[in-house]
């Protein structure tokens, strides 16, 4: 989680995903093409609007759901700059087949209707995307989403995809989705929604956490001839913070952690890693220095109801807080998501965080994260211990190999889940 201060925050071609914690006890079964597209807003925790969205498999498994925007201004359906950035994080999370689907704001059919060529283009698009990149994944099916038709832009037979396409209403309804909303899994109408502003605190609160806040960080700058952070205080305060957990704690010892957490990277790493697995035990050795690897390796294996519970506290903070303390509290909540595999409410909450603070360095680290696939978990060269992107944790949807696909046919005409 080390940061630097001169980060310099870069948001032009981002690629957002994000899996919104465990969807199932088990894995969801996908076989056919349609099914995958019905899962998209699943994956990414939200419906996509005028996107270029990728599902990335690795073997039979989900490895990344990711998106970006659509070229604004260009043809309809025109992928942005961004497409061949992303077709670079499959290959990096050696992705072995990709579906993509386009959610445009008009259907396939009035697309042809307005420019013949229009449809051939994107697809050729799409394709030389992958070509410009050096063992980019098979594509698996390319899938043209209007508001209320799909269809494939692949698939040659009349009778599985019609050039009109199918209802997009049977996507709700399809098996997949079924299986998602069933594992108590949703999705929110649009990326902003994915992670709710907090509830507004009192004035009174405000007054009391801000008092808190300011004492803190000039006892803080304060040490002598820059002698650093003081272990005892720190020490205290961390317990402090361990005192309240699972609550969030109250006005003035909010206002008194974020503003030692402004200052004191090392007490922020601590405190927030003590809403992970690795527990209050491992944020007391985090900040003492002891078995580091072990703490943030056992730390990156938060799940969505870690996320969840995280959430609440410090939301309650964030309300408590301005603008550079407010900063602080989002890009650790930031943080925590991209911990969790919650891509996209991390890129909502960077990108909050760097609005209070442009120079928010944590905030930033995360974006820069999320703009090259890298997950929490260290890449290996092991397929049996796959990375984790922050898009899709692995075995949450199986699919069949993209020869057995392709030999089954295209799908989307719903016939198999």
């Amino acid at each position: 989680m080390a940061d630097d201060d001169s980060t310099d925050p870069h948001t032009s071609g981002r690629t957002s995903g994000g899996d919104h914690g465990d969807p199932t006890d088990g894995p969801v079964r996908i076989t056919r093409p349609d099914g995958l597209v019905a899962a998209i807003p699943y994956l990414l925790g939200h419906r996509p609007t005028r996107s270029l969205v990728a599902v990335g498999l690795h073997g039979r498994e989900v490895r990344l759901a990711a998106r970006v925007d659509l070229a604004v201004g260009g043809p309809p359906g025109t992928p942005a700059p961004g497409w061949p950035h992303l077709a670079g994080v499959l290959v990096r999370n050696r992705c072995t087949a990709v579906l993509v689907a386009v959610y445009a704001d008009d259907d396939a059919e009035e697309v042809a209707r307005r420019d013949a060529g229009a449809l051939d283009a994107l697809a050729e698009t799409v394709r030389s995307g992958l070509r410009s990149v050096a063992g980019a994944p098979d594509l698996l099916d390319l899938v043209h989403v209007g508001p209320t038709r799909y269809r494939s832009l692949l698939c040659d037979d009349a009778a599985c995809c019609p050039p009109g396409g199918r209802d997009t209403d049977g996507l709700a309804s399809h098996p997949v989705a079924a299986a998602f909303v069933v594992g108590g899994r949703t999705f929110a109408a649009d990326r902003s929604a994915v992670e709710p502003e907090p509830d507004p605190a009192s004035p009174v609160d405000l007054a009391t956490a801000a008092a808190a806040h300011r004492r803190a960080v000039r006892a803080q700058r304060s040490r002598p001839g820059g002698a650093g952070p003081d272990p005892v205080g720190r020490a205290e305060l961390l317990e402090e913070w361990l005192g309240h957990l699972p609550a969030p704690p109250p006005p003035e010892s909010t206002g008194r952690l974020v503003g030692a957490w402004r200052v004191d990277r090392g007490l922020r790493d601590a405190c927030l890693t003590a809403l992970t697995p690795a527990g209050p035990g491992g944020a007391r050795d985090l900040l003492a220095g002891r078995d580091t690897h072990h703490v943030l390796d056992r730390a990156a294996h938060l799940g969505t109801t870690g996320l969840d519970a995280a959430g609440v506290v410090l939301r309650r903070m964030a309300s408590l807080s301005a603008p550079l303390g407010r900063a602080v509290v989002l890009a650790g909540h930031a943080w925590l998501a991209w911990t969790a595999g919650d891509g996209t409410r991390a890129l909502v909450l960077a990108e909050r965080a760097l609005r209070d603070d442009p120079r928010q360095s944590l905030a930033a680290l995360v974006l820069q994260c999320l703009d090259h696939g890298l997950g929490p978990h260290p890449v290996t060269d092991h397929e049996t211990d796959p990375a984790v992107p922050p898009g899709v944790e692995p075995g949450r949807a199986s699919v069949p190999s993209a020869g057995e696909a392709r030999q089954a046919g295209c799908g989307l005409d719903g016939s198999a889940a």
